[in-house]
């Protein structure tokens, strides 16, 4: 089974358990509060910054999928010059549309 890194890195419960995490060793290792305190807070602004790009990314995928599909749906009625053929064939486009449908 492969990890998916997209998905860990905008989870808030992974973001919560690191920062966990490097508190607990921090304090078992004796850093000072201040220290522990700067470095979770880091994290928890990366992990803040990871998971706001990789959400709008996945936004932004769908945005374009879901044109794609108009565009598509454009180009079957539009037939070719000279032709009553439309640009594409409408089985290929009913399974564009149905596999878009599924996302």
């Amino acid at each position: 089974m492969q990890i998916s890194w997209k998905q860990k890195l905008s989870s808030k419960k992974f973001w919560c358990t690191l920062i966990a995490t490097v508190a607990a060793v921090g304090a078992a290792i004796g850093l000072s509060d201040g220290s522990v305190e700067k470095i979770t807070s880091i994290i928890g602004a990366f992990a803040t910054l990871i998971t706001y790009i990789l959400v709008e990314g996945n936004i932004d995928a769908k945005r374009v999928e879901k044109g794609a599909v108009k565009v598509e749906t454009v180009l079957s009625q539009w037939p070719v010059e000279g032709t009553e053929e439309p640009l594409v064939d409408p089985e290929t486009l009913e399974e564009i549309i149905t596999n878009n449908e599924k996302l």
